[in-house]
């Protein structure tokens, strides 16, 4: 089975969410797939419609004058009954049905059941949709795999996967042997690419002619919905396409209009590029003039790369001669333009706005991005001379940039135990003795507990210049880690270390750190405490919602261009005291855009139930400084 990193938001709507759910992206990446699976394991009823299959439920919903008449004319078509405030409807192909924004949002304030939809061509065929008013339904991007979603697919251990993670963290080699398999991997992954059809099908069969039969599939599916809008609309969709790996295989990689059609302008052809990103077919990456913050000030739409949206497809346009030469990694091959398609994919995937920067006097920097609050470029390499990255160092010894050096803390022999010694949590970084009575734990613990499971991610923030804020999280697979009222947490010895370029100036601490944290009873209920908006200092901030639970609190923003990180962000309760960013490796913590240009936000922080007051306080800041303060009260 494919498991897939929307799966965990999925199933959070399942289980907490009351607004509407929309799942979209490109055709073919296993939304419908994802959704039917998540909602038969989640054991709640639920009924399905689609609008492809189904289309007389067009003229059904179309024709109903209120949400009333249009859950009667439901239940009519329905194959079981619906069971009001427990029935799940789940709304698949919904691009048919263009007037489903208003539908939906009666639908929502009715409150007799809860929706999910599923859709490609959304930002084709249902534009207003993103603009459309907030507050009715949560909308989630879905790509094809990134490449740890397909690592994991092809059977690469979870613990492996942690400790390359843990390795990369600290800037540590790995050993020939792993570097080599996952390089394996990687080239692979140029082949496959991260559709899940054609992944499916290389797992069950190891046939790569079998595999790019599911990628021509997948080519000629998009090109049926080019001839469809050209048809309607003169566009020029299938020239740009079939342009596209001609392109990225020049040096620059830059699209040239003139590959289309001689001395065509950008105006001419801009819908048609938007329709491409629109439709996730392809990923643009627009040109800003500086790297500095905020990037979009400097944005040049005239000038951009235009990268295809899985890598397996630009393969797939490759002779066989050429995918066999890059299976065995032969250095006649130039990978650039694959190299910076997955770095482009893995960007996007994490809700990255990438830009690229490019001077004569300093050189190209393949993706420059915005990351805490810091801009960070980045250089993608894929030849002999991969050490050698001269735009990097120029751009950052720029004064004018203020780019920051990167600074990292680590702690070791980490461990994590309750009160009665049973291991919660403990990192790889022990004495070989206490590594093999790990590895006995570990042993002793997948015996005892069936599907054992955790995850560790950790992350720093510089507060000043005598201050770190060191985030840790370390989580258990709930169903399987024992029952603790006590965590006992230590650690012997603290690493900080800074980069300046290729330096690493280190500071070593060294003690008996020992760390005491009782847990209560109730932590392991679920019990979600809805917000309210009161105030906000920006009006032009829309409010989606908010909520507390045992163990963080959340909150959703909408077209909050102009946001940034800030080590003072935080959620204030009415005693004063502020929580600061949980930092979860889960997906939180996002800063996005959508096609209409504006800025959803979701983050989660280190306020609970127990902290939680009938009245809070969000503090969030702006690119330039200015503080937005939003109130929230509790809903009754």
């Amino acid at each position: 089975m494919i498991e897939r990193k929307a799966k965990v938001t999925v199933n959070e709507w399942i289980t907490h969410g009351n607004d509407a759910f929309l799942l979209t992206g490109a055709r073919q990446i296993g939304k419908t797939y994802l959704i039917r699976q998540c909602l038969k394991e989640s054991g709640y009823p639920y009924i399905e419609f689609n609008f492809i299959e189904q289309p007389e439920l067009v003229n059904l919903f179309a024709g109903a004058k209120d949400a009333k008449e249009l859950l009667m004319r439901l239940s009519v078509v329905a194959k079981e009954p619906l069971e009001q405030g427990k029935t799940i409807i789940f709304l698949d192909e919904i691009q048919e049905f263009k007037d489903i924004v208003t539908r939906i949002k009666f639908l929502v304030e009715d409150g007799t059941f809860r929706y999910i939809m599923s859709g490609s061509l959304l930002g084709v065929e249902l534009n207003d949709l993103r603009s459309a008013p907030v507050g009715y339904l949560e909308i989630y991007d879905m790509y094809p795999l990134d490449f740890k979603e397909f690592v994991r697919a092809a059977g690469l251990k979870n613990d492996v996967i942690l400790m390359l993670e843990d390795h990369f963290k600290k800037r540590n080699p790995v050993d020939d042997f792993i570097h080599s398999k996952m390089l394996d991997l990687f080239y692979l992954y140029l082949i496959v690419g991260g559709m899940p059809e054609a992944v499916a099908v290389y797992l069950e069969t190891n046939d790569l002619a079998k595999v790019a039969k599911v990628h021509e599939k997948i080519i000629r599916l998009y090109k049926t919905d080019f001839s469809k809008y050209e048809k309607n609309y003169k566009l020029k969709l299938q020239e740009i396409y079939d342009a596209m790996p001609g392109q990225l295989d020049q040096k620059n990689k830059r699209f040239q209009l003139n590959a289309i059609e001689k001395g065509m302008s950008y105006d001419r052809l801009k819908n048609d590029f938007l329709w491409l990103k629109d439709a996730g077919v392809a990923i643009p990456v627009y040109n800003i003039s500086e790297p500095k913050l905020p990037l979009i000030i400097s944005e040049n739409r005239n000038l951009f790369k235009l990268f295809f949206s899985d890598v397996g497809l630009l393969t797939s346009c490759y002779s066989n001669q050429v995918k066999l030469a890059i299976l065995n990694k032969e250095k006649a091959i130039n990978n650039g333009a694959l190299f910076e398609n997955v770095a482009a994919q893995e960007l996007l995937a994490k809700r990255h706005k990438e830009y690229y920067f490019n001077s004569k006097q300093q050189g190209e920097l393949d993706f420059v991005i915005e990351l805490d609050g810091k801009v960070v470029p980045l250089e993608i390499k894929s030849g002999k001379d991969y050490k050698r990255h001269s735009a990097l160092n120029n751009v950052l010894k720029n004064e004018n940039y203020k780019i920051e050096d990167m600074l990292k803390m680590d702690i070791f022999d980490l461990k994590i135990v309750n009160e009665k010694g049973e291991k919660v949590f403990a990192t790889r970084e022990l004495e070989s003795e206490e590594m093999q009575k790990l590895y006995k734990t570990e042993q002793e613990a997948k015996e005892k507990y069936e599907n054992y499971s955790g995850s560790y991610s950790e992350s720093c923030d510089k507060i000043d210049d005598n201050e770190i804020r060191f985030n840790l999280t370390a989580t258990g697979n709930e169903k399987t880690f024992p029952e603790s009222k006590k965590l006992i947490i230590t650690f012997n010895k603290l690493r900080i270390s800074k980069w300046i370029e290729d330096k690493n100036e280190e500071t070593i601490l060294s003690g008996n750190w020992n760390y005491e944290i009782d847990v209560p009873e109730n932590m392991a209920k679920t019990n979600i405490t809805n917000y309210k908006l009161k105030s906000i200092s920006d009006e032009n901030y829309k409010f989606e919602k908010a909520y507390c639970s045992n163990t963080a609190f959340k909150i959703y923003l909408n077209n909050c261009s102009g946001i940034s990180w800030n080590e003072k962000d935080c959620v204030e309760n009415s005693k004063g005291e502020k929580f600061y960013p949980a930092q979860r490796s889960d997906g939180d913590g996002e800063i996005s855009t959508n096609v209409d240009g504006t800025v959803k936000f979701h983050n989660t922080y280190n306020l609970t139930n127990y902290d939680a007051t009938d009245t809070l306080k969000v503090h969030l800041f702006k690119t330039t400084g200015e503080e937005v303060v939003i109130e929230l009260e509790k809903e009754e």
